[in-house]
Order: structure tokens, then C-alpha cells, then sequence
């Protein structure tokens, strides 16, 4: 499959209306989903804790599972994750790929070494984020997310900034990227995303090599490149932006929202497609 070269998203050809193109590009390989959670199944909530997913797109999982690998690939705690979506059959890749647990109880947990430096740089960003109490930092099991989204003006989001930065000086194993109104503090190696799908795919006896299965990628945000770049020239990634989005990435198509996500894979479940690993 040919890669998708550097671009602005809006330049991207939209997975809906191109869904024909889409699927002829598959043919008849099997396919292997793995889906971001916020900003992909369903919107970014104002807080973490009042992230929901839907009815119909859970009904949407529940049938896409029965046919196909699906695994959930998210910044959420894994454990979050699991409570969230419930669904049986489902993988779940939790605080970017560091926290892995399969159906059958394969396993892959990367965080033993760096609990320490979290914790110290938790004690550290809480009194240092006391004086921002709109700001909201949430413990994962294998990283750190300060959220600025309720924070009121750009004079204090970039004193949030600064703080994540001081603290994180004191932390050289440790490394933060910057999300859609987030700081996700993760260890310094070089693991993300794209690695976990390499992880989950191997797992399953399959490979990024491998020509009788297609990964799919379905994503967001900047901290999903890593995983569009690893798939590219072997899968198919589809970034969620709006219409005018002019950040630059390597996904191959695009949708509008979550909303057409969940469209575009009840389209898959319709289709006659028996794809699974």
C-alpha cells in the first residue's frame, strides 16, 4: 500500500465519501482496528472523569468485535479504559501504549522502572499547580496528564506550562508532549502508540509486514502521529478534523468528528466483511 506523504488534513480525502476507494484499497485482507477514545469514539469532554461512550457506539463495538480485532490504543489509564468501553473481545492500550492487556490475559505493562520519578513529579505538580485550580492533573498507572482546558486565559496556561517544564527538569527519565489542552508526562524511551499496535499486532501472530492484514488507525490529536507514521506504507490512518484543519500529518484520510467515525465503522459492520486476526 503506498504511504501518505506529510500534509495538511483538510488536503486529505474524506473516508465517507471516498469509502469506496477506501475499502477497494483493502480488498480482500483482513482488517485490524485500533482506535483512539477521546476525540475519536466520542468528543473531549470539559474533564476527563465525564468522558462517556455513547449507546450507539458502543452497539457499533460490540458488532465491529465480533468480525475483527479492535483495540482501544488511548492516553486514558487502561483500567479507565476497560470501565468505559466493556466490551468483551476488545484490547485495551492504555497512558499511550505503556499498559497493554488482551483478551485471554496477554499482557504488557512498561512503567515498573519509572513509578518513582512519577510519583515525585505528582507531589511536585500538585503544589506547583495549587495556585491554577481551573488546571486538573490526572495519575494514570504509567503517566501523568495535566489538563488545561478549563484554564481561562493564556497568561495561565502558560504559567501551567512553565510549571510542568520546572518539574519535569528534576525528572530527566521522564518526557511530556503536548495534547489538545494537555500535558501527557510519560517515560523518556521510545515507546508511543505505534509502538503498542506493533506490540498488539505481534501478539496476535501478525506483523506490520505481514500482507494478508491491514491495520487501521483512527486518531486525533498530535500525540497520535507516532502511530499514523508506524502504519504508513502498511496500514491506513484516518485523523479526525474538522474541515479547515491545517495541521500537518501522515494519516491517508480524514472524518469530520466522532460522529462519522462511529458512521464509517457501522458502514464495516454492514458490509459482509468477516475480517479478523
Amino acid at each position: 500500500m503506498p504511504s501518505s506523504p506529510l500534509r495538511p488534513a483538510r488536503d486529505l480525502p474524506h473516508a465517507l465519501t471516498r469509502y469506496d476507494r477506501l475499502a477497494a484499497g483493502i480488498g480482500d485482507r483482513r482488517i485490524a482496528f485500533f482506535l483512539d477514545f477521546d476525540g475519536t469514539l466520542t468528543p473531549i469532554p470539559p474533564r476527563p472523569e465525564l468522558g462517556r461512550l455513547s449507546e450507539s457506539a458502543r452497539a457499533v463495538l460490540t458488532r465491529l468485535v465480533r468480525s475483527a480485532s479492535v483495540a482501544v490504543v488511548s492516553g486514558r489509564d487502561r483500567a479507565v479504559l476497560e470501565r468505559l468501553v466493556a466490551i468483551d473481545g476488545v484490547s485495551y492500550a492504555g497512558s499511550h501504549g505503556f499498559d497493554i492487556a488482551m483478551p485471554g490475559g496477554c499482557v504488557f505493562n512498561g512503567c515498573g522502572d519509572f513509578l518513582a520519578p512519577l510519583d515525585r513529579l505528582e507531589t511536585r505538580l500538585r503544589q506547583g499547580l495549587a495556585a491554577f485550580p481551573e488546571s486538573q492533573m490526572e495519575r494514570k498507572a504509567c503517566a501523568l496528564a495535566v489538563h488545561t482546558r478549563r484554564v481561562p486565559t493564556e497568561p495561565a496556561r502558560a504559567a501551567v506550562r512553565d510549571i510542568v517544564t520546572a518539574c519535569l527538569a528534576e525528572e530527566p527519565q521522564m518526557t511530556v508532549t503536548e495534547g489538545k489542552m494537555v500535558y501527557e508526562i510519560l517515560p523518556a524511551i521510545d515507546w508511543h502508540k505505534g509502538k503498542a499496535i506493533t506490540w498488539l499486532l505481534a501478539a496476535q501472530g501478525q506483523g506490520l509486514e505481514a500482507k494478508s492484514i491491514v491495520p487501521l488507525f483512527f486518531g486525533d490529536d498530535a500525540n497520535d502521529e507516532p502511530a499514523f507514521r508506524t502504519i504508513r506504507g502498511h496500514g491506513i490512518g484516518i485523523i479526525v478534523a474538522p474541515p479547515d484543519e491545517d495541521r500537518l500529518t501522515t494519516a491517508d484520510y480524514r472524518v469530520d468528528d466522532p460522529g462519522q467515525v462511529i458512521e464509517l465503522l457501522r458502514r464495516w459492520t454492514l458490509s459482509g466483511w468477516r475480517r479478523s486476526c
